[in-house]
């Protein structure tokens, strides 16, 4: 009764978990975790876009107390484009980076004297509150627009501010 046989009283000891079963549970547990960071990371994209969306069809992209963008429109005058003889060449809108020509209805920033097609410039004044080109702030010409219409008599010019050289 000697030799490497089992006796009847021992069963053999289970067989270890087949490769084939281990390696496709490893499997699916990766493509699952890659599967659910792919989805956070898209969520998280698709609300930082909607957010970013929604805040800039604010009025003026402004929150709190800021004045509208249609009063800011209305306090910058708007005029057609005729150039000046001392001129040094054709105006370029710093918005969109195209040629201002003559006949072409145009804003005059007050502070910086800064000129830009009246498009491109609503669509900008909509975002932010300083001249594209030199960052002055539109704050200082609300302050002066509110005091010098404010007194008695006071009107306003409807005539274009002059065209002095950007």
């Amino acid at each position: 009764m000697s030799g490497g046989l089992p006796t009847s009283g021992s069963s053999p000891p289970p067989p270890p978990g087949s490769p084939p079963r281990t390696l496709f549970l490893s499997l699916a547990a990766c493509m699952f975790a890659v599967s659910f960071a792919v989805l956070l990371v898209t969520a998280f994209a698709f609300c930082c876009r909607w957010r970013r969306g929604r805040g800039s069809r604010l009025p003026g992209g402004q929150c709190g107390g800021e004045p509208s963008f249609p009063a800011v429109e209305t306090m910058l005058p708007s005029f057609p484009y005729a150039p000046e003889d001392d001129d040094d060449g054709p105006r370029e809108c710093a918005v969109c980076l195209g040629p201002v020509t003559e006949g072409e209805t145009v804003r005059r920033l007050p502070a910086c004297r800064h000129l830009y097609h009246l498009a491109c410039i609503d669509r900008w004044l909509a975002a932010h509150r300083t001249c594209p080109v030199c960052r002055s702030q539109l704050d200082s010409f609300k302050a002066e627009v509110a005091s010098s219409s404010s007194g008695p008599g006071a009107e306003r010019s409807t005539h274009p501010p002059d065209q002095s050289p950007v």
